[in-house]
This record gives C-alpha cells, structure tokens and sequence, in this order.
C-alpha cells in the first residue's frame, strides 16, 4: 500500500500541463513550468524575459502561459530532479557475478586509457631529456672552447706589474752628461 501512496503523491507534484485554447497545444504557467523542470520560478522568469519562450501568451489576469515545446526548445527538460532531490540509481542487474564483471571492464577500459596517456607523458619526457642531453653536450663543448681562447691569451709572468721607467736623474743633473 504505501507504494501505490507514493506513486500517487509523486503524480500530484507534477503539474498537468493547461491547453492552449487557440492552438490546443499544453501550456504551463511560470511556477508549473518551473516545478516541471526542476528549476526555480525566477530562471523561468529569466528566460521568458529573454525571450526564450517565443510561444508564450498571457492568460487570464496576466499570468505568462509557457508552451511545453518551448521549454523543450530552450534546453529545459520535463520531470527534472530538483536539485535537492536524490537522483535514484540505475537498477542493480539480477547477476551479480554479471555486475561485478561490467564493473571489471569499466576499471581495465579506465587502466588501458590511463596506460596510453602515461605511455604518450612518457615519450614527450623521453624526447625532452634527450634535447637537453645534446644541448648540455653543446654547452660543455663551448666552455671548453672559451677556457683554451682563455689560456691561448694568458699574459707573461710581469705582465700584470706596470712598466718601470727607467732611472732618471733629478733635475739640475740632467743637462750634463
């Protein structure tokens, strides 16, 4: 009994859509449009602002009545979970052994599609190391090259003294000879 109770108080909190009396298609009003979807009255409000709903007419005393088309049309869809509302989960198969072996394939699908990225991380490091390898080779080879243009241009021994003057004589000696 209680299922048939729940079954029934979940057909009350959808709304019955209303027919369009000129073109007989099934009309909601913004907070049955909004219920329906699963969203809140003002994002209904929102779009029809925004013209979302091309179809929409005015009903008795004012109220916007939404065509189910265009809420289909704008991306919006029908018996929605509210966001508060627990997604149930698929049904379990009748085999577990059955259950267990799709869970099986899932994880190897997951593994070999994990094995391929690293796979292909692992070739792009491989080619990486290998250009700095040559370029730590390249490097090495000119600093060997700059220190021999290095030494090939040492100065002598006294090279880093100033020259000596040579000796002179102070000056009232020096017009004789």
């Amino acid at each position: 009994m209680a299922d048939k109770d729940d079954a029934d108080s979940a057909a009350e909190d959808v709304p019955t859509p209303h027919a369009h009396p000129a073109t007989n298609r099934p009309t909601l009003g913004i907070k049955e449009a909004a219920k329906a979807c699963g969203v809140h009255a003002d994002t209904i409000r929102r779009a029809y602002r925004k013209g979302q709903f091309p179809n929409s007419t005015k009903g008795a005393g004012g109220a916007v009545l939404i065509p189910i088309t265009d809420l289909l049309a704008a991306g919006y869809r029908l018996n929605a979970p509210t966001p508060g509302e627990a997604v149930k989960a698929a049904p379990a198969p009748a085999d577990p052994l059955e259950a267990l072996a799709e869970i099986d394939r899932r994880e190897m699908e997951n593994l070999r599609e994990a094995t391929k990225r690293l796979e292909a991380e692992n070739a792009r490091l491989m080619a990486d190391l290998a250009k700095m390898e040559a370029r730590e080779v390249q490097l090495l080879d000119l600093m060997g090259l700059q220190l021999k243009a290095l030494n090939a241009g040492t100065p002598p021994e006294n090279a880093g003294t100033p020259p000596q003057r040579p000796q002179s004589r102070p000056f009232w000696r020096r017009g004789r000879a």
